[in-house]
């Protein structure tokens, strides 16, 4: 969000909206090629299964051409889509994922260790400093460097919903975004006079669990980064976390279950046009559990509902008052 005024009169409001992966790729100027591709490397070996093992067999391989970077990146492209698929986020570079046709030609892939030194890897490392210069440099100068304020959006409550490895790489994901915005430690970024002051870390789809569940939600985002060395910026309001759904799918509502009422919330399913559905979602953990149940925990995707009614009166939302007085208040007061 960017904001200036006219004669102290006036106030204009910029939103600049961009695709999240380039977010993450922010990460890549504080790491040099082999700092970054062992993190990489060890992520999508972790979670990307026999896919992983397969790409790696093929970069050992490869490790004496370097005319073989372009196929390489192209198959741990292919590898990272099949991660995001299954919830996985942290995944870079961004632009693999962002629907760069040219991005295969340009970016890097990250190489293990082991090939330090070889043909490949001083081929990949060439391109990773140039996708930083191009890419990532490119752009903090064309967006951040003029902005004022950030909202970064979070969805916690579908990480949640897809196991403890997903939401354990949520967290490491956000960590890592957060971690960007300390500018006073990144020489590169004061020089380029980055000037946000304010950001906005918001849970979102907070609608689909019962109103009652909003603070775990929130503490379930938070909790990773108010005991550490994000607490000055949370004490001075430069970061906050809170629950957000700027316009709200479900009501609140009771349902009798095993003989007792338990808090459900009432709404049209995606998958179900039409039709109201009274559901139970799962309770939400303040923070992330150390045994999972058994059976996982279960949300249902709730559609908008019909907003025809609100033409003349502020559409259903949570907290979305409370973001927008956070993220430019100050500035209209």
């Amino acid at each position: 969000l960017g904001s200036g005024s006219d004669a102290g009169t006036a106030v204009t409001i910029e939103i600049v909206d961009y695709p999240g992966e380039w977010l993450l790729d922010l990460e890549l100027l504080r790491l040099d090629y082999s700092e970054w591709s062992a993190a990489a490397v060890e992520r999508v070996t972790r979670d990307g299964g026999g896919e992983a093992r397969a790409w790696v067999a093929d970069v050992v391989t490869a490790a004496t051409q370097p005319e073989a970077a372009s196929r390489i990146v192209a198959t741990y492209a292919s590898l990272l889509r099949g991660l995001r698929a299954r919830g996985f986020r942290h995944l870079q570079p961004g632009r693999l994922l962002a629907g760069d046709a040219d991005a295969a030609a340009t970016a890097p892939a990250p190489l293990p260790a082991a090939l330090a030194g070889s043909a490949l890897f001083v081929a990949m490392a060439a391109r990773y400093d140039s996708y930083r210069r191009t890419q990532v440099e490119g752009f903090f100068r064309d967006h951040f460097a003029r902005l004022d304020r950030q909202i970064v959006l979070f969805d916690v409550i579908g990480a949640l919903a897809k196991g403890p490895d997903v939401m354990a790489d949520t967290q490491a994901a956000l960590a890592s975004v957060l971690t960007s915005f300390r500018y006073r430690q990144i020489p590169w970024l004061d020089w380029l006079r980055a000037r946000i002051d304010r950001v906005l870390v918001a849970a979102t789809k907070v609608d689909h669990v019962t109103t009652s569940h909003y603070l775990n939600v929130r503490q379930l985002l938070a909790e990773r980064f108010e005991a550490s060395e994000w607490i000055a910026a949370i004490a001075d309001e430069r970061i906050r976390f809170d629950v957000v759904a700027s316009i709200r799918s479900t009501v609140d509502g009771w349902i009798r279950h095993d003989g007792a009422q338990r808090a459900a919330i009432r709404g049209m399913l995606k998958s179900e046009p039409g039709v109201l559905r009274l559901l139970v979602p799962s309770d939400v953990p303040p923070k992330p559990p150390t045994e999972w149940p058994q059976d996982g925990f279960v949300y249902a995707d709730f559609a908008p509902p019909d907003l025809a009614g609100f033409a003349a009166k502020p559409f259903p939302n949570v907290n979305l008052d409370k973001a927008l007085d956070f993220l430019i208040g100050d500035r209209l007061r």
